[in-house]
């Protein structure tokens, strides 16, 4: 198991998920295990994400308004979101090379909660891990936090282009990062996120399932013994 703080797998997990919280992305370092090491500030959100208490909201009428889109979107993103906080989530590629957990606050081990793995060879100790400090780079919320903080900021959430396909359950999001474009593709069944892919040639799709076992725990475990021991 490798512990290097290899650029070309962060690399690859940006490019792969083209998330804006990777923009911190030396922030959240695993050099650097500051006082976000329960690798979730958006944990302590209880909040509905549409400004209430948390519970059943009524859905806006179907419609091409762009305004009546944005908000389905962004209820679907609460939920996804508060679901996956509150749960934990698992959003991994279909061949399981790629894998990135996240368990519940109070589920965390020695203050950490969440892990990027991915397997590069055959051997079980062919693996690239990297402890997450940052809720955002999860596809089940990164979109949430980002609206969550342009409301505190009193301003809007800043995206080009969302497209709703009612009938198969899709979202594409098209937002603006480092000056250029780029559009993700969300699957949603059950009112929440339940798959990403950018829409570009040979992008990784990840599946999004909520709620962990005691094999995602065992792997946290096993990548925060492993970064402890190489410090």
């Amino acid at each position: 198991m490798s512990f290097v703080n290899n650029k070309f797998f962060s690399l690859l997990l940006i490019s792969a998920l083209a998330l804006t919280g990777c923009a911190a992305s030396e922030e959240t370092s695993t050099s650097n295990p500051s006082s976000s090491a329960t690798a979730t500030d958006g944990q302590n959100s209880t909040s509905d994400p549409n400004g209430g208490e948390s519970g059943e909201t009524s859905e806006p009428e179907p419609t091409a308004d762009p305004a009546y889109v944005l908000e389905r979107y962004s209820q679907i993103a609460g939920r996804s979101c508060l679901k996956a906080l509150d749960e934990g989530v698992i959003e991994q590629s279909a061949d399981g090379l790629i894998k990135l957990i996240m368990v519940p606050k109070d589920q965390a081990y020695l203050g950490y909660s969440a892990v990027y793995i991915e397997q590069f060879g055959d051997q079980v100790t062919d693996r690239y891990v990297e402890l997450l400090y940052d809720t955002s780079y999860f596809s089940s919320c990164t979109d949430y936090f980002d609206m969550e903080l342009a409301q505190e900021a009193g301003a809007e959430f800043e995206y080009v282009e969302i497209k709703e396909d009612l009938e198969n359950a899709t979202y594409e999001v098209t937002r603006e990062f480092d000056g250029e474009q780029y559009t993700m593709a969300y699957e949603v069944i059950g009112g929440v996120i339940t798959s990403s892919e950018r829409v570009i040639q040979d992008s990784i799709r990840l599946d999004i399932t909520y709620g962990i076992t005691d094999a995602e725990l065992a792997l946290l475990a096993e990548a925060v013994d492993g970064y402890l021991e190489s410090e």
